[in-house]
């Protein structure tokens, strides 16, 4: 299996799907739109996808001098997962 990361910010629809798995925001005090802007806002972000599908997204936000703050959500468990029921590791590409 190859993850595939790139830096590119994913669409809208895929983060949604992603985002609904993490439990963030279950009490919907953020609309979609709403979370799919901050991440446009965002300084750096990196998007990791295996055949085709979002599993991972991390951001960078920066004022660009002095304070920074990173965030990834999901990726983490489902590279565990994966890797424990294949019984190994796993390559990365760099789009």
């Amino acid at each position: 299996m190859v993850y595939v990361i790139s830096e590119f910010i994913p669409s809208i629809e895929s983060y949604k799907t992603l985002h609904q798995t993490t439990g963030w925001n279950a009490k919907g005090l953020y609309t979609y739109d709403q979370l799919y802007q901050a991440i446009t806002n965002s300084w750096y972000s990196a998007s990791i996808y295996v055949n085709e599908t979002l599993i991972g997204y991390g951001r960078i936000i920066s004022d660009g001098i002095y304070q920074t703050l990173s965030s990834f959500s999901r990726c983490r468990q489902y590279l565990l997962n994966e890797d424990k029921a294949s019984g190994g590791c796993h390559g990365f590409s760099k789009e």
